[in-house]
């Protein structure tokens, strides 16, 4: 980055630490302050900030792949971002779409709105193309819209839990009522009641 005072290695290891290992950026801080590094906070999120938007082409290509994969994967979950009032935050939505080449991106909108599948993904389609999903409507349009097979993998969930609810057929029989956990105390009986006691140890 034209300007800065981080090299590429410090920049890369800021993103690994925060986004990788989880490492906020006041505990990066923390953490340079100890070795001898003296640098500011602001500085720190401002060269994470700088860092992001330079990968941002690479997010692009990777969206633009997983766009032409046959069989897309799609899901969305709630997560709190920006400001609804005092003390309240608003929910927002990551829609992390999955390609062929084990390709993941997570776009961010700010709903759960339908039009947002459309505009994720688009309006174009490899032949044959598969969209699986957990079942939501949204899902279920959108492919009846741009004419490709919509799959429910709710479905497939539903069977797998059931299959786990079901007694396995290798599973070993009950204890009969006579049968009794060896506990120490026990162990200590038999083998001081035994015709032949161990001589070098005890239980």
């Amino acid at each position: 980055m034209e300007g800065s005072r981080a090299d590429v290695s410090f920049a890369a290891g800021l993103l690994m630490d925060k986004f990788a290992w989880h490492l906020p950026l006041y505990r990066q801080h923390q953490r340079l302050a100890a070795s001898g590094i003296t640098v500011s906070r602001p500085w720190l999120t401002q060269l994470a900030q700088r860092s992001i938007s330079l990968l941002e082409p690479i997010y692009q290509a990777q969206f633009a792949s997983i766009r032409t994969s046959r069989v897309k994967t799609m899901d969305e979950t709630p997560i709190k971002a920006g400001r609804s009032g005092h003390g309240k935050m608003q929910t927002g939505y990551f829609w992390p779409v999955y390609g062929e080449e084990n390709e993941v991106c997570f776009p961010f909108h700010p709903s759960r709105s339908a039009d947002f599948v459309a505009s994720a993904l688009g309006l174009k389609a490899a032949v044959g193309s598969v969209l699986l999903t957990d079942g939501y409507a949204a899902y279920r349009r959108y492919a009846e819209k741009i004419g490709i097979t919509h799959a429910n993998a709710g479905h497939t969930r539903a069977v797998a839990s059931s299959r786990r609810s079901m007694p396995s057929l290798t599973a070993r029989p009950a204890r009969s009522s006579r049968s009794r956990r060896c506990t120490p105390s026990r162990r200590k009986f038999a083998i001081k009641n035994s015709p032949a006691k161990p001589s070098k140890f005890i239980a």
